[in-house]
């Protein structure tokens, strides 16, 4: 086996950063586990876990939960996922947002108790990115070459 030795300051900075509180900021994710349940008030909910990286490629999971009442999320999680026409028919299935990718606000949730450790939450889902070079406007159409005597040479 071949492997890259590592210090164990190296070792616990990775741990750190996967598992340790991340700073607030917008990250890609990956949806890789959604269920349909039922919340602990008897509403329907999806329960996720999502796989959330950071500038270096290094992950963690967060849990998160798209319920009704909080419409501004799960619409906008719908639109991240590329599932907004099944938001707009009223009806989203968790199955189909598995494998779904896009980008998230994390924030910092601190536990008011001092109980438990500070730990990262997904406040919201970011909108799409246009593709680069996409353009939302057809190209512009190209007008004719005014008639008459054009000079074709070129000197070089």
């Amino acid at each position: 086996m071949r492997f890259v030795p590592k210090t164990e300051t190296e070792i616990q900075a990775e741990r750190d950063a996967a598992l340790g509180v991340w700073p607030k900021g917008v990250y890609d994710f990956e949806i890789v586990h959604a269920e349909d349940k039922i919340s602990a008030k008897g509403n329907e909910m999806i329960e996720l876990s999502i796989h959330v990286f950071n500038a270096d490629g290094v992950h963690k999971t967060v849990r998160d939960f798209l319920l009704e009442s909080m419409a501004h999320k799960l619409r906008h999680a719908a639109e991240a996922c590329g599932l907004l026409a099944d938001y707009e028919r009223g009806t989203i299935v968790a199955e189909k947002m598995i494998g779904k990718t896009g980008r998230c606000r994390l924030d910092i949730e601190k536990d008011k108790a001092g109980q438990f450790p500070d730990k990262n939450r997904i406040m919201d889902y970011e909108k799409p990115r246009v593709a680069l070079g996409a353009r939302s406007a057809p190209p512009p159409v190209r007008q004719p070459a005014p008639a008459g005597d054009i000079d074709d040479e070129i000197p070089f």
